[in-house]
């Protein structure tokens, strides 16, 4: 089990990226979220990376602004969590779980700002349903919530004991 979490970010990320500029306005912006399905989208100003807005903004926005006249810059959130795309799966689910948090950007290495791809809480999800599914079996999956797999995933619990109990 422990091999097969192992995996690198980049095996799982999507390079289909939601991008918005910063003066995209709001339906637009949540157009484009919608169309990807993940749930946020990044802001570019050119070619720069400046903020993500995640639908938790959308939600805030709505209930801040009495219009839709808005833009992404004034409901972007500047300070985005990156990871390489070399990082570890546990990795990812760890600065996630730090910042509570469901999505980062993934860049090709740590000194690079250009973000290549974006990895969400659902693509390592997905994948640690599959090993959980293959170790466990079916029938235990409906048991599982999210923080019992982060916890299965980081090893912080030893899963033969506690099944044991």
């Amino acid at each position: 089990l422990g091999r097969k979490l192992l995996g690198r970010v980049k095996k799982y990320m999507t390079t289909n990226i939601p991008r918005v500029h910063v003066d995209t306005p709001f339906r637009e912006l949540v157009g484009e979220m919608s169309d990807k399905h993940l749930g946020m989208t990044m802001v570019y100003d050119g070619a720069a990376c400046v903020g993500i807005i995640t639908d938790g903004d959308v939600r805030r926005a709505i209930e801040k602004y009495s219009h839709v006249q808005i833009v992404a810059r004034e409901i972007m959130t500047p300070t985005y969590k990156v990871l390489a795309q070399d990082a570890l799966l546990t990795d990812a689910l760890a600065v996630m779980d730090k910042y509570n948090i469901t999505t980062l950007a993934v860049t090709d290495n740590a000194d690079s700002k250009e973000i290549i791809g974006v990895i969400s809480i659902h693509h390592i999800i997905d994948f640690q349903s599959f090993v959980i599914l293959h170790h466990l079996g079916a029938e235990f999956l409906p048991l599982l919530e999210y923080k019992t797999i982060f916890i299965l995933i980081t090893g912080s619990i030893n899963l033969n004991s506690t099944m044991q109990r």
